[in-house]
């Protein structure tokens, strides 16, 4: 009989202290790994959120030249990317023929905002699918156009986007990047 009671207090005990809690030790602790931890990972985080924000826009930016050069081809004309900057971002819109044609319509246009964007105000392609030169319907042999992305805030070559147009029409991208500032 004692050795059953000295269980059963036992047991009493053990099970009174499972229901107490947390002591305020065990409370600290916990809370010091996850401050740690948070530290570690919100920095990680930020970094990861800028690289998708201009990895995004970048792919925007390409499908609207890529949509500017079949819609040359589809038409059979000069289609125009005009970029211009409105209350900090970035517009680039895709118009039928010349950049100096007035009254055309758009067909497509972007916003891009938080990024900093290097690029020629206008540009077009010809009939078929080439930059087009500004003073004749002939292609910038051997030009081509450069178009960077950066976020503004860049701290990584992540964050830094740079595309070429050769005078074909064919947009290539530049993995060497970096940060201007």
């Amino acid at each position: 009989m004692l050795g059953y009671s000295m269980t059963r207090s036992s047991l009493v005990l053990f099970s009174r202290r499972s229901n107490a809690g947390l002591t305020l030790i065990e409370l600290l602790t916990v809370i010091a790994v996850i401050a740690v931890l948070a530290t570690i990972a919100v920095p990680n985080f930020q970094q990861t959120i800028k690289n998708n924000q201009i990895t995004g826009q970048h792919n925007e930016l390409v499908a609207l030249i890529t949509f500017a050069r079949s819609e040359a081809l589809r038409r059979s004309g000069p289609v125009s990317v005009v970029v211009t900057e409105s209350a900090g971002e970035s517009i680039a819109s895709v118009r039928p023929g010349l950049p100096t044609d007035e009254g055309t319509d758009i067909l497509r246009q972007i916003s891009l905002t938080g990024v900093l964007l290097t690029a020629p105000d206008d540009f077009s392609f010809n009939s078929r699918g080439y930059i087009r030169n500004p003073d004749s319907d002939e292609f910038l042999y051997p030009s081509s156009i450069s178009i960077t992305l950066e976020h503004v805030n860049c701290t990584s070559p992540r964050q830094v986007r740079a595309l070429e147009i050769l005078a074909t029409g064919q947009l290539t991208i530049d993995p060497d990047a970096e940060c201007s500032s």
